[in-house]
């Protein structure tokens, strides 16, 4: 390249390089002046609210740009290094081993950063509570415990109480989360379950398109904020999404010519473990999985064809009778999961103390109406993980570069399953850091995006020089920098938003502590949390924490119902003091006393 076309390039990058930088300051001001700050008024689990969409609306627009123009211009920058590859020289030439050990140690550091001071160890979500009391009885030998005394003080979403005492959900997700509860660190174990995930992630991406879509995946699922903010928590869906990637390495590996009855065993086990955790999550991913293992069994000859269908289904027997085998002991039928048993004690119950109400099914309707309301979620998913995934403008740019690839349909067919089987979805999940109910969904997402990077990038790398300019390495360069532009932009404000949300919480959980009481009963009323400035980012921690299944928690969270029972609950724990919960200015945590005069002022609390 001459002295002159060198200058001219490097002039043109620096340009492009501050036109981008120019388009993130302006959208940084926008949401300085007039949107506080980019302040997410979340708290709906559906469709956004009108700041996030208003966020997002102008991400989409200025973000799209400055990747334009920062990629423009380290294309060029990247072009005035003299010899090798620039598209080879963009990720550092790590062997394999040491990649994925470093990046499966990044996988557990940054849901533990984020679990620390993000949230601060709060939940996100009353749902984690559940899944605690779940692991806390299996950790015991336990499947139910018997109901409290005066059980109305413990009714809560989430949880049966009809006599026995448990969560409506699967036990999968509770049963991995036993060792850390005896290691006295539960919290953990999401993070721990995202390191071992990286691995697979690895493995499986580099069977599809070879070792730079490895080195591709495991960036994009670094550096995803919806990923690593789940795994920060202690929600179910890292374990599930864990176990999937997993069976996906599985069958890809059963398809070789070398492969044993063992592989096939291992395929029916990470499928029946994400089953556990999250049933029909493991159907609409799982499911695609097996017909392609079963068309791989198909090519075996005879006598090797059933040995290897025997190996299979022998984690499929035992643990699908032990699934319904859990359903006789919990609910008292096999074909009775824990959600109906909860829906009925709702009804029984009279609605108090859950969030089901009359309207509530759990069947699908095949009418219209609900269909098109099914759609309709299914969109308003879409584009909620189109903005939360990994916090780019257009989170699934990267996926139709790969359509058609070599054995990307069984991910499509995995993908069009999945919006299949949700249609049924009741809503999209929370949204304080993703359409949770679709956070799977990423999984293939991943892999088809790092498949398009490497197939453009090889399409580019055989191709003439366009001006001089080798083009191969701007699918990789757009990568980085729209990681880079998520971190910087979308992120900030999405941790933001998180950070304040666990201050509510921690304001409301963290009371007791503030009194320094110990071996109390502390009475709250269903709506916990509370926000004291709008707008603010809304907190779904309504309800006051389970208790442990033996009751022995230093500070026991119950229902405050009215005084007269509060007191009579007392009776009951004749060692323990009574404390109602409440509010005062400033929006601090206040406890009274139960045997304070001032308490008969209390109003009864909501059911």
């Amino acid at each position: 390249m001459k002295e002159s076309e060198a200058a001219a390039d490097r002039g043109s990058a620096l340009l492009l390089l501050l036109v981008g930088t120019a388009l993130v300051y302006s959208f940084k001001l926008i949401g300085e002046t007039y949107f506080d700050g980019f302040v997410f008024d979340l708290g709906s689990p559906g469709v956004p609210s009108a700041l996030y969409i208003g966020f997002l609306a102008l991400w989409s627009f200025f973000g799209l740009c400055a990747a334009t123009a920062f990629t423009l211009g380290f294309v060029l920058l990247a072009n005035l290094r003299k010899g090798g590859s620039v598209a080879k020289s963009l990720l550092p030439e790590y062997s394999d081993l040491r990649w994925i050990a470093v990046s499966a140690i990044l996988a557990f550091l940054i849901p533990l950063g984020i679990r620390l001071f993000v949230l601060d160890g709060a939940p996100l979500t009353d749902d984690e509570s559940a899944y605690r009391f779940s692991a806390q009885l299996l950790a015991q030998g336990r499947l139910v415990a018997d109901s409290p005394p005066e059980k109305l003080f413990f009714d809560r979403s989430f949880m049966i109480n009809d006599g026995r005492f448990y969560s409506q959900y699967f036990l999968g997700w509770p049963a991995l989360m036993v060792p850390f509860l005896w290691l006295g660190l539960p919290g953990l174990a999401n993070a721990f379950i995202s390191g071992l995930t990286v691995p697979g992630v690895f493995l499986v991406a580099r069977r599809f398109a070879g070792g730079g879509a490895a080195r591709l995946a495991t960036l994009l699922y670094l550096g995803s904020p919806f990923l690593m903010v789940a795994a920060a928590t202690e929600l179910s869906h890292t374990s599930c999404l864990g176990a999937l990637v997993w069976m996906t390495w599985a069958t890809q590996r059963s398809r070789d010519e070398d492969s044993n009855s063992a592989v096939a065993a291992w395929v029916g086990l990470f499928f029946c473990v994400a089953f556990f955790i999250r049933p029909l999550t493991a159907l609409s991913l799982g499911l695609p999985l097996m017909a392609w293992w079963g068309l791989g069994v198909l090519r075996r000859q005879e006598r090797e064809r059933w040995r290897v269908v025997v190996a299979f289904a022998i984690p499929c027997v035992l643990l699908g009778g032990l699934f319904l085998e859990v359903n006789v002991l919990q609910n008292g039928s096999a074909t009775r999961s824990a959600y109906s048993a909860a829906l009925d004690y709702a009804r029984d119950n009279d609605f108090r103390f859950t969030h089901f109400d009359e309207d509530t099914t759990l069947s699908v309707p095949l009418d219209p109406t609900r269909l098109k309301i099914g759609i309709a979620n299914a969109g308003v998913a879409l584009f909620r993980l189109n903005g939360a995934m990994f916090g780019w403008p257009i989170s699934f740019l990267l996926v139709p570069l790969a359509w058609r690839a070599k054995q990307s349909g069984v991910l499509w067919t995995g993908i069009a399953a999945f919006m299949l089987f949700h249609l049924t979805m009741l809503n999209v999940g929370i949204d304080s850091f993703g359409p949770v109910h679709y956070l799977e969904l990423t999984w293939p997402t991943i892999l088809l995006s790092s498949i398009g990077v490497t197939r453009l990038t090889e399409h580019l790398a055989a191709r003439p020089a366009a001006g001089g300019i080798d083009w191969a390495c701007a699918p990789a360069i757009l990568v980085l920098v729209l990681v880079g532009l998520g971190l910087t932009c979308y992120v900030p404000p999405r941790f933001g938003a998180l950070r304040s949300m666990t201050t509510v919480i921690n304001r409301a959980l963290r009371t007791p502590e503030n009194y320094g009481l110990s071996n109390a009963i502390v009475f709250a009323p269903r709506f916990l949390t509370r926000n004291c400035e709008l707008p603010a980012p809304q907190s779904f921690v309504q309800w006051r924490p389970n208790p442990d299944p033996s009751l022995e928690d230093n500070i026991l969270w119950v229902n405050h119902i009215t005084i007269d029972d509060d007191r009579r609950l007392m009776r009951h724990f004749p060692d323990r003091q009574g404390f109602v919960f409440g509010w005062a200015r400033g929006c601090k945590g206040a406890l009274l006393a139960l045997d304070d005069p001032r308490a008969d002022t209390i109003p009864p609390g909501p059911s």
